[in-house]
């Protein structure tokens, strides 16, 4: 299923994060950790955690050039920024004022007399994770494709070295039958 824009800009909260797990129960430990530390600091700003299973994206994986999990990345305000490995949530910790700024910072932006162009741009940043990740999606599945084709024309290239294979011996007896009657 690819991925819309509207998975990612579904809320209006100025701290968008995607947090990135898989099937170990450590990474599910990592998410309890990291909400707990965002319902901690819920009064300081709004946040939205969206939680991707690893095994069900993995064309996000790719998009975000994840090499270990869980993964937590903020993706609005920009600039985007991944934390990852086992301590995630001391990460958090260590980078919370910075987002926090970055929060305000932006808040304050979208509310000068243009918001319209920062809202564009951020609706640009966050369609274009979704057009990635759906280019990605893509691009698997005509690689997917190509390597059937490949298995189906070598399948194709068997059956036709079977048949020219039986045809030769069909026609040897036919040829030495014919030989013996003309002799």
């Amino acid at each position: 299923m690819p991925a819309s824009p509207s998975q990612f800009n579904s809320s209006e909260a100025p701290l968008q994060l995607l947090l990135f797990v898989d099937g170990r129960p450590s990474s599910w430990e990592q998410l309890r950790q990291v909400l707990a530390y965002l319902k901690e600091k819920n009064n300081e700003v709004d946040w939205d955690l969206k939680t991707i299973k690893v095994s069900e994206k993995p064309y996000l994986v790719e998009h975000f050039k994840l090499v270990a999990t869980p993964a937590l990345i903020k993706i609005h305000p920009e600039p985007q920024q991944t934390l990852a490995g086992s301590y995630i949530v001391e990460q958090l910790a260590r980078c919370w004022p910075r987002w926090r700024r970055s929060v305000e910072d932006c808040t304050e932006k979208t509310s000068e007399p243009n918001p319209l162009e920062k809202t564009a741009s951020s609706d640009r940043s966050l369609g274009s994770i979704a057009n990635s990740a759906q280019v990605i999606q893509l691009s698997d599945e005509i690689f997917q494709l190509k390597q059937e084709k490949e298995e189906l024309q070598e399948l194709l290239r068997f059956k036709e070295r079977l048949i020219s294979m039986l045809a030769h011996e069909i026609r040897n007896p036919l040829t030495a039958t014919s030989m013996a009657i003309d002799t």
